[in-house]
């Protein structure tokens, strides 16, 4: 192994040392202190009595975490309330065994947590004022959203747990019919949820979130309200739940309020923040505590969530600029603030960019010419022939979402269809405009050592033009 790359591999190695606990991909973001200008944040409005708010959450407590004080104010309004549960948040080992006592934990434990956590989930929003007959559990698999929303797409590639065993949702799980593990099953549950229920609220993760579940679950129901013809007609607002250390403070009765991380804060990012009383918070704290596996398990992390306030992302499509002429080797690029910028860096791993050059993604830009793609990628140093640069997309057309297209690419690697080329601290990415994609693309760019991500963008909805918004 080259010199350069074992020093790469030991800084990932120490990265983990210096900051334990944490993502090893996360060390900028751990540095990163919440603004004080909460005040200064525009508001959001608290729900009232003719608002249908749909809340989807990866996991059984993240409906607490991410906007249980949100669900109250709707509760007291008399808005309609649903809840959707993704999975049920049986992969988590440590809870396994604490919960039936074994260090060796068996598929059928996993299960077993799996049905503790649906009791708690409804012990928790019950304290919010929500009934049982509003939450509906999907029984996808727990860390198994991203890869279907990557790999297995189809029920002709279900996905199998590795925590369960299974490749399709229990019976009787959710109250539905049996469902296959892939990304298109997800789709079509929440479109069928959405269609049912017309919500003019909808509130899911971030997707600069640094869990793949929580950024699998946004993509997933940014999906499903595109092909349902929603996307325009309700207000979307996303929870962050994971970003390093963010939010801070650990502990019960916080002061602070919570704030934006830093490496999500500046142009392109926008953020919301909603007031909540005392006995709003109050009824939070309760029903968080009703999470008796996570408490027990990281019970002052989730408490650092008990604020005078909750923190709502807005994330809003983007659009091409138009380009004269075609784009090929001779067309220099738009010049910066030309062209649609996509993204600033969100995942925040400031140790391993130290140590490998080029993987650290500052922003990304994009521009089209109805044929062809291209992708700017700003980098904090210079690429490096060790470092991968993907791009993943789904195609968006005609109310359908196309399966997953990727490219992964190092620099200087040229196909008939796809090229990439270094510029010092620029990666330039040109790809044919995906066939299917006669409106736009969901996307997401990544940098890649081996087998490992260092650096994520969050998924992003682009438009062609204007009128295909």
């Amino acid at each position: 192994m080259p010199m350069k790359l074992w020093r790469v591999m030991l800084g990932i190695a120490l990265s983990a040392v210096v900051w334990p606990g944490a993502n090893r991909h996360q060390a900028k973001a751990m540095g990163a202190a919440p603004s004080p200008k909460v005040a200064a944040l525009p508001q959001m409005p608290a729900p009232t009595g003719r608002d249908r708010v749909l809340v989807v959450a990866p996991h059984c407590d993240d409906e607490t975490i991410g906007c249980g004080g949100y669900l109250a104010m709707a509760a007291r309004a008399g808005a309609a309330v649903r809840v959707v549960e993704v999975t049920c948040g049986e992969g988590f080992l440590s809870a396994a065994q604490r919960l039936h006592g074994e260090k060796e934990v068996t598929r059928e434990d996993y299960l077993g947590l799996a049905e503790t956590r649906k009791r708690e989930c409804l012990a928790a929003v019950r304290e919010l004022g929500v009934k049982a007959e509003q939450v509906f559990f999907l029984g996808y698999p727990d860390r198994g959203l991203a890869a279907m929303w990557l790999r297995n797409w189809s029920a002709k590639q279900p996905y199998t747990s590795s925590y369960t065993g299974l490749s399709s949702t229990p019976s009787g799980d959710s109250e539905k019919r049996k469902e296959v593990y892939c990304g298109r099953s997800v789709l079509e549950d929440l479109k069928r949820t959405m269609e049912e229920f017309r919500p003019t609220t909808v509130l899911c993760p971030y997707p600069g979130d640094l869990h793949g579940d929580h950024w699998a679950v946004y993509c997933y129901t940014v999906g499903a309200l595109y092909e349902c013809g929603m996307l325009d007609r309700v207000t979307l607002r996303a929870y962050l739940v994971h970003q390093g250390s963010w939010p801070g403070v650990e502990g019960p009765n916080t002061p602070a309020p919570l704030a934006p991380p830093g490496t999500l804060t500046g142009p392109g990012w926008t953020w919301v923040s909603l007031p909540l009383g005392e006995g709003i918070r109050k009824q939070k704290e309760a029903a968080l505590r009703q999470h008796v596996t996570q408490m027990q398990a990281r019970g002052r992390y989730l408490l650092s969530y008990i604020r005078g306030n909750e923190l709502f992302g807005v994330v809003d499509a983007l659009v091409l600029p138009p380009r004269a002429g075609r784009i090929d080797d001779q067309t220099p690029p738009l010049q910066s603030g030309e062209e649609a910028r996509l993204v600033r860096d969100a995942q925040g791993d400031e140790l391993i960019s130290d140590a490998l050059p080029g993987a650290d993604l500052l922003a990304v830009r994009a521009e089209s010419d109805g044929k062809r793609l291209s992708l700017r990628l700003e980098l904090a140093q210079e690429s490096a022939p060790d470092v991968e640069y993907r791009v993943d997309l789904h195609a968006l057309t005609g109310r359908k979402v196309g399966p997953p297209e990727s490219y992964r690419l190092k620099a200087g690697e040229q196909t008939r269809t796809v090229r990439c080329e270094a510029r010092g601290r620029e990666v330039a990415i040109s790809l044919s405009w995906p066939p299917r994609a006669g409106e736009g693309v969901m996307l997401s760019v990544s940098t890649w050592l081996g087998k490992r991500v260092v650096d994520r963008t969050p998924w992003v909805v682009v438009w062609a033009d204007a009128e295909a918004r």
